[in-house]
């Protein structure tokens, strides 16, 4: 094997650009001054570079898979251009990779993922199972996937993800795969002889409708040895039109079961859409709007205390108050009741355990203070707090990932279906036990009152 060449490069710089050369098994260490920014990176044959995140910037290259590149670059916007060597028998030619990155991104889109022009990371799988899969770039946040997984998505095209916490790992080829081949027809089926037991293949990089005719070419191919075409993907243009215009061409070739999957930029008000035009689509990667939760990156929650004692003393409710009814605090040490009717829950309960278990089974409306709810005397319920340390001890059982995601899904079948409409839900309700309000609105009082005669209030 040829010594590994490494040049940094600074564009318009008068001086010449430093070069290091090693061989290829050994790893050489460059110090560039924090002072020149680094805007290029040549790496001619070198099977892998890093990029420190240090100061002065260090830049390592050592040996790895064929084939692999990674890399970490600092700096408000930095081009990288990498030439990768593959080995003769992958059947890939040589790599020359350029990407632009911003400062916000450089974390999480370099480094892994081999679809490096993708806003969604390497999507998708071809198994049958619950329609929706998770998408996420390469350094993306592992717990990510993780909630992805418990809320539904059957699988993570993340593969730290997959190992560490057992998420069915589902994936394609990249963009990048198909642009290193001289045909679309070429990069399909060197994928067929790496891949041929799990072929889905991407059909968009130069023209969708001929992308999906290249793909039933090469599954005729592997129909031939005992193999099967298991789906397209879709990841651009009119994604409705698409699917029925590629589920008519795989029909008419004889690959009924060949499923569509269909990714770019998904959200559920986009399925939604597709649905209702008729798509005919049979899997979903959700990418970057499920990752970022893109709706609401941040929770609306407030943390504070209901109630406080003294080493062996009673417990004393705590209320805070507000110029804003739903920022007022609730007293007590709260737990919540789910009650069920005939095999579908039909409203909670917050009420406070210090009062022992309610008598009652009337709700107020913590939005609408004047509608009070009666729940029936025949219904079931179950309190759905649970400890989890007590006195620093641990004193719950974790279930697995697998638990927690049938529990989720159980869960879910068990609400009114208008509960779960996208547009104009029904209220689910939720409410105040009527004790518990009633000691609300003493505290409340009481604390005003306090307060006033204190000089604390106007």
């Amino acid at each position: 094997m040829e010594p590994s060449a490494l040049t940094l490069a600074q564009p318009g710089a008068e001086r010449p650009a430093a070069k290091v050369t090693t061989p290829s098994k050994s790893s050489v260490a460059l110090t560039w001054r924090s002072s020149d920014p680094l805007e290029e990176i040549d790496c001619g044959t070198a099977e892998r570079f890093d990029l420190s995140p240090l100061n002065p910037l260090s830049v390592i290259v050592a040996p790895a898979e064929p084939g692999s590149v990674s890399g970490r670059p600092l700096g408000p916007s930095v081009k990288l251009a990498v030439g990768c060597c593959a080995t003769s028998n992958a059947g890939v030619p040589d790599l020359k990779l350029s990407v632009k990155v911003s400062p916000a991104a450089a974390a999480d889109t370099i480094g892994g993922g081999p679809d490096w022009g993708s806003d969604s990371g390497d999507p998708k799988g071809a198994e049958a199972g619950p329609e929706e899969m998770q998408l996420t770039l390469a350094g993306a946040s592992q717990p990510t996937s993780r909630a992805a997984y418990i809320g539904g998505c059957f699988a993570t095209s993340n593969v730290l993800a997959g190992k560490v916490f057992g998420i069915p790992v589902r994936g394609t080829h990249a963009h990048s795969w198909v642009m290193a081949y001289e045909t679309e027809y070429e990069a399909f089926e060197a994928y067929a002889q790496a891949m041929p037991g799990g072929c889905v293949f991407l059909v968009d990089t130069y023209d969708s409708i001929e992308g999906i005719r290249h793909a039933v070419e090469v599954g005729n191919h592997l129909r031939s040895i005992g193999k099967d075409l298991g789906g397209i993907r879709l990841d651009s243009g009119d994604l409705s039109y698409l699917s029925i215009a590629a589920r008519d061409i795989l029909d008419q070739a004889g690959f009924n079961s060949t499923q569509i999957i269909a990714s770019n930029d998904l959200d559920e008000h986009v399925i939604a859409s597709l649905k209702e035009q008729g798509a005919l689509i049979d899997l979903w990667g959700v990418g970057t709007k499920l990752v970022t939760a893109f709706d609401q990156p941040a929770l609306g929650g407030v943390y504070k205390l209901g109630a406080i004692r003294s080493p062996n003393g009673p417990w004393h409710r705590k209320v805070k108050l507000s110029e804003q009814a739903v920022k007022v605090s609730n007293p007590g040490s709260l737990q919540v009741r789910r009650f069920e009717h005939q095999k579908e829950y039909v409203a909670d309960m917050i009420f406070d355990e210090l009062n022992g278990s309610p008598a009652g089974r009337t709700i107020v409306n913590i939005a609408d203070l004047t509608v009070h709810k009666k729940i029936p005397d025949s219904a079931k319920y179950h309190d759905l707090l649970v400890p989890i340390f007590r006195r620093g001890n641990l004193v719950y059982e974790r279930p697995s990932i697998h638990q927690l995601r049938d529990l989720a899904q159980s869960e879910l079948g068990r609400f009114y279906t208008g509960v779960k409409r996208l547009l104009n839900p029904h209220i689910y309700p939720v409410g105040l036990e009527l004790g518990l309000y009633q000691i609300k609105s003493r505290l409340i009082e009481e604390t005003r009152k306090r307060e006033s005669e204190n000089g604390n209030l106007d």
